[in-house]
């Protein structure tokens, strides 16, 4: 009897793991495969499969554990299948095995060019489930956290793109399997969005160098070598991005006229999700952290990165670091633009304002702040002409 309920939960998972290639193969070719277009969704009920496997037990005992006992639960998983450029059909394997094991029903919704974000938070919305996975790149995480701020539905993230710094950030696993258990078993924390321009973000936004970088970063070298194509694309942008004079005017109180090369605008304290610009950051404080960074050569970008690795960042003698709820940051002159890593345009001024506890968000727990003031900037040589 229980050879007979394992072949049929073999089965069972064998026939799952079909439609959800199928759905793959009808994502990555909207003329469709077998003749027709597959659904973009795909729904897997593992109490189902576990009744299927045991036909003896009462209906509604749910699914056993040895050990312990697990509540039901029912998970909306979103994916982008070409983020990162991966097997995605390796990816969902791992996911429906998982889910599988650990008795987790859940339904499929495929992005695609007529099926974007809002589309899967819509459908999401309708039905609320218990819990919403995004298997994707910053760009998709962003998109399905605009799309689900102050709902309470907690979102859990499997990396799948090139940076995942928005992952790496707040301490997801990096080998995808684990990354599965723990949007299975993590805890969701409150977590803070910036509104920048109109747009959300989650992890970063910026002008100047960053932005440069992220607009000239070659998508074949980022789909063969990841981060490493923007760190090639950083050192071809030194001395390319001209020195900008940024007025801030920080929490409507305080101005400051700084010269640099890049503004950054930070949710979160660590750039690529690898380093601490901002250590004592968090991203539940309501704060967003200010940079203007002096990178007009690779002395400046070596020394910065000194500091970096330190966690000293804001000892560097020719860069400023403040802090506030909202900010108001002027140019001299129009500059390339980002949000989360993405490009957002040609703008002489960015407008900021913190989204206190937008999000539920599965996350590590992260340190806490010390005390920082708006304007406070750590002691060292006087600044470059042109600062004040």
């Amino acid at each position: 009897m229980v050879l007979e309920g394992q072949e049929a939960e073999k089965a069972r998972a064998e026939e799952q793991g079909e439609e959800v290639n199928h759905a793959i193969h009808g994502a990555l070719h909207p003329e469709g495969g077998r003749g027709r277009a597959p659904p973009p969704e795909v729904a897997y009920s593992a109490l189902a499969a576990r009744r299927d496997a045991a036909p003896g037990r009462p209906s509604g005992a749910g699914p056993r554990f040895p050990g312990r006992h697990r509540p039901h639960v029912r998970v909306t998983i979103i994916v982008n299948p070409v983020s990162g450029g991966r097997d995605t059909a390796a990816r969902l394997a791992a996911i429906h095995g998982a889910c599988r094991d650990l008795g987790l029903d859940y339904e499929l919704l495929l992005l695609g060019p007529e099926r974007p974000a809002r589309w899967a938070t819509e459908r999401v919305l309708r039905d609320p489930p218990d819990r919403v996975w995004v298997c994707g790149g910053d760009g998709t995480v962003n998109a399905v956290g605009a799309g689900l701020m102050h709902t309470g539905i907690p979102i859990a993230i499997l990396p799948g793109g090139t940076a995942n710094a928005i992952a790496r950030s707040t301490g997801v696993p990096t080998r995808f399997p684990d990354a599965v258990r723990f949007a299975a078993e993590g805890l969701p924390r409150p977590f803070d969005a910036v509104r920048v321009n109109g747009r959300i973000s989650l992890l970063t936004a910026g002008a100047g160098y960053d932005s440069a970088v992220i607009a000239t970063a070659d998508a074949e070298l980022k789909r063969h070598f990841g981060i490493l194509a923007y760190i090639y694309a950083g050192l071809k942008q030194l001395g390319a991005t001209a020195e900008t004079v940024f007025e801030l005017v920080i929490d409507g109180a305080t101005t400051e006229r700084v010269a640099g090369h890049c503004l950054l605008l930070a949710n979160i304290g660590k750039l690529f999700g690898e380093f601490d610009l901002f250590p004592d950051a968090r991203p539940d404080d309501a704060r967003i952290d200010i940079a203007v960074l002096t990178l007009g050569d690779l002395n400046d970008l070596l020394s910065l990165s000194g500091l970096v690795l330190q966690g000293k960042a804001e000892s560097h003698p020719h860069s400023r670091f403040f802090s506030g709820a909202r900010v108001v940051a002027r140019f001299g002159k129009p500059l390339h633009t980002e949000v989360d890593g993405d490009v957002a345009g040609v703008t002489d001024r960015l407008e900021a304002e913190v989204v206190p506890g937008a999000l539920l968000l599965v996350r590590s727990e992260a340190p806490r702040r010390s005390l920082k003031l708006p304007g406070w900037t750590m002691p060292g040589p006087g600044p470059r002409a042109g600062q004040s």
